[in-house]
């Protein structure tokens, strides 16, 4: 390690900081109430220690500097992405990278974990290659910084782990929210526990997490019936699914495209894969980029929704034209008339028993059970009945607005208001 830190040009006394720390260490063992004899440690890295980390990185930061093809390292965790124009030529490839690797781990004093070495090959058929009696094993997949990658490139396995592991973070929370949590405290988890997991590398499999994600939020804000997605991304303070998927594909194609023209590509040494993968992916965004393909939405029950969504697409598809279309590879997007619809009016429709009914028969925000903090908002979503009656519970706070949007009896409306507002003390 010292000689490593003295190739980068360290010396004097930070040198001789990092030799204290590195080798004047004692370890021992205590077993019950017996204690090992303590003895001097002469290799490897404290655990725990803020340096370690860095000094690591430091020890192995040339290993793959001389492997024939694309290293990928982050941490201890390396993969190398080789190709060949046949199966043989792989092969070979294959055991002299690997040959390469371990003389570079000899010379250094490390050892690799043939049990977590493995290779997936994506097309084509390989024997598996022995290096130093050790065979490494043919997969299927195999995970990436936490995406797990198959040879067929479908991402299902990817899929089910993180549907799986949304899943059981959603069952730790279930007793939590039917006992009472708080609505702001699940939005909170929501953004933090919930969306992160299920968006993680999501717009490599595209929008297979949205069915699951759906019913996540509807049980983390306590939505009775089946609303709407876009309501529940309205309530949530989040855009929709599928747009945040388009604006990580984005930055996926601005992170590969580092030139003035996509032509330019084809001089650098890996222009086959590099234009291959380029073009895959774009046909992935030109799939989902389009005002055209978002699923519809009824614009005589959400249309206000409908606007905001479209609005958001179509900044997002500005910012997309502008920053990738002079490099050839989107189309201008023709622009859309937006805000066409007028503005959707609350409509009274319920009495007095059929709000009582609606709020304790058919939904888990009990007042006895939530306690919940009235947001004034004016985008309202809730054309349907089974919506009023929520948005006047638990959105509108100003009653004497969305009283000017209704028409009902006096004796109706004066009786509505004072339940609501006996509701409203027993909340708080």
């Amino acid at each position: 390690m010292i000689y490593r830190l003295q190739e980068l040009g360290l010396e004097g006394n930070y040198l001789h900081v990092i030799d204290s720390f590195l080798t004047k260490r004692e370890i021992s063992l205590k077993i019950n109430n017996h204690i090992h004899p303590a003895t001097k440690c002469q290799i490897g890295l404290p655990q725990g220690s803020v340096l370690s980390p860095l000094l690591f990185i430091i020890y192995i930061r040339d290993m793959l500097s001389s492997i024939d093809g694309t290293g990928l390292q982050y941490a201890d965790d390396c993969t190398v992405l080789m190709t060949g124009k046949d199966s043989s030529e792989l092969q070979i490839r294959i055991e002299n990278n690997c040959q390469q690797i371990q003389t570079w781990m000899d010379r250094w004093n490390l050892l690799i974990n043939y049990q977590k070495t493995e290779i997936v090959v994506f097309n084509g058929d390989i024997t598996p290659p022995i290096i130093n009696a050790n065979t490494i094993q043919i997969s299927t997949s195999s995970k990436v910084l936490g995406i797990t990658v198959d040879d067929h490139l479908t991402f299902e396995k990817q899929y089910s782990i993180s549907t799986k592991c949304l899943t059981q973070r959603m069952n730790m929370l279930k007793p939590f929210i039917y006992a009472g949590l708080s609505p702001d405290i699940s939005k909170k988890i929501l953004t933090q526990v919930i969306m992160p997991k299920a968006l993680y590398g999501a717009s490599l499999w595209d929008y297979k997490t949205t069915i699951s994600l759906h019913t996540y939020i509807k049980l983390l804000l306590g939505a009775h019936y089946n609303p709407p997605t876009e309501s529940l991304h309205l309530l949530a303070n989040i855009p929709p699914v599928n747009l945040v998927y388009t604006k990580e594909r984005l930055q996926l194609i601005r992170g590969l495209v580092k030139t003035d023209n996509v032509s330019m590509l084809s001089d650098t040494p890996r222009s086959a894969i590099t234009l291959k993968f380029m073009s895959d992916i774009k046909k992935l965004v030109h799939r989902t980029t389009k005002l055209t393909d978002l699923r519809p939405v009824d614009l005589t029950r959400h249309k206000i929704t409908n606007c905001i969504q479209k609005e958001w697409t179509r900044q997002w598809n500005a910012q997309l034209a502008n920053g990738m279309c002079p490099y050839g590879i989107l189309p201008v997007l023709e622009p859309e008339h937006l805000f066409h619809q007028p503005l959707p009016l609350n409509n009274w429709r319920k009495d007095v028993g059929a709000l009582c009914d609606l709020l304790t028969g058919h939904s888990r925000l009990l007042s006895f059970q939530y306690r919940i903090n009235l947001t004034y908002t004016p985008v309202c979503t809730c054309l349907i009945e089974e919506e009023t009656a929520y948005h006047y519970m638990y959105l509108c706070a100003d009653y004497d607005a969305a009283r000017a949007h209704t028409n009902p009896s006096t004796d109706n409306w004066e009786s509505v208001i004072s339940f609501l507002n006996l509701t409203r003390r027993l909340m708080f």
